[in-house]
């Protein structure tokens, strides 16, 4: 004989349910600027939620598992979508998480560089990339995202700098004006890949972070010698640091323009690369504190435009 559930008692239910996702909602909504520093062993990821609540993440990890398990923790549980998914450069620290986020996540937009890593799992990713329709875009200096009142400025790499290391490279134009192209169509240069990794400047009202990939002294090095240095933001707040914070991150010029008041440093605990190094830290620690996920934690930060703390 069926049990019948008195109306009184659905009618408590729904209540408390909506109260319940209400609440949820109002805790997930607080028009600020979260920036998660993932744990993610020795590899980046950084999952952004803007105050205009878009979502951005800027590179996976070097596997699956840990960046999800970030995503699943930080945004909503019913939230299937990012806005926007960046990958600084090919290397699989960098995109081997990725692929699964792609394929479980609605990805507005990826932005990234033209050029392609090697191997079975970069294949893996590009088609993903391909089977999800996802649109692909290409920045390079001084190109801006507008995400609300956040705004995201490429510093690095430098269209001309670009095209002729692509043309030098593979003998044909693979780089067009327009930014957007197949991403199975980018080459695979000789060059250390981590030359080419994107620099993001974000800025929101009065609080600047640069976001660097693997982008350690080489890269810094171009941009001196092309005179980009006043595309670079002064006197930031908040730096991921280049290269999991190795002993060739930084350049001390580089550091007394950006003069970070919190360098975050993504790197595995213990792992075999010695990242980072006590160089880096000691550094950065002129300018401000220095905090990084190879303590076992993940690190986020949160700004209302003017003033920043970290949770």
């Amino acid at each position: 004989m069926p049990i019948k559930i008195p109306d009184k008692l659905i009618l408590i239910a729904l209540l408390f349910i909506l109260g319940f996702t209400g609440l949820l909602f109002f805790l997930n909504h607080d028009n600020k600027l979260h920036i998660v520093f993932c744990n993610v062993g020795q590899g980046d990821a950084v999952y952004i939620k803007l105050p205009n609540q878009q979502e951005v993440l800027i590179d996976g990890g070097p596997d699956n598992g840990r960046v999800l398990t970030c995503l699943g923790q930080f945004m909503r549980f019913y939230d299937r979508t990012l806005d926007l998914v960046v990958l600084t450069h090919p290397q699989l620290d960098h995109y081997g998480g990725l692929t699964e986020v792609i394929k479980r996540y609605q990805v507005k937009k990826l932005v990234t560089v033209p050029v392609a890593g090697i191997g079975d799992e970069f294949t893996g990713f590009a088609t993903a990339i391909h089977n999800q329709k996802v649109p692909v875009f290409y920045l390079t200096t001084g190109e801006k995202m507008r995400l609300g009142e956040t705004v995201l400025t490429s510093v690095w790499p430098e269209t001309n700098w670009l095209r002729k290391r692509l043309e030098i490279q593979s003998g044909r134009e693979l780089f067009t004006e327009s930014g957007e192209q197949k991403y199975q169509e980018a080459v695979l240069p000789q060059d250390d890949p981590n030359v080419f990794s994107l620099y993001l400047h974000l800025n929101y009202k009065e609080f600047d972070a640069l976001f660097t990939g693997d982008g350690d002294r080489q890269t810094q090095e171009f941009i001196n010698n092309l005179r980009l240095t006043n595309v670079l933001p002064p006197s930031i707040e908040l730096l991921k640091a280049p290269h999991h914070g190795s002993k060739t991150a930084a350049e001390k010029w580089f550091a007394d323009i950006l003069a970070p008041k919190l360098t975050v440093i993504l790197a595995g605990k213990k792992n075999r690369y010695g990242h980072p190094s006590k160089e880096f830290i000691d550094l950065m620690s002129a300018y401000g504190k220095v905090l990084g996920t190879y303590q076992d934690k993940s690190v986020e930060v949160v700004s209302d435009g003017l003033t920043w703390q970290v949770k």
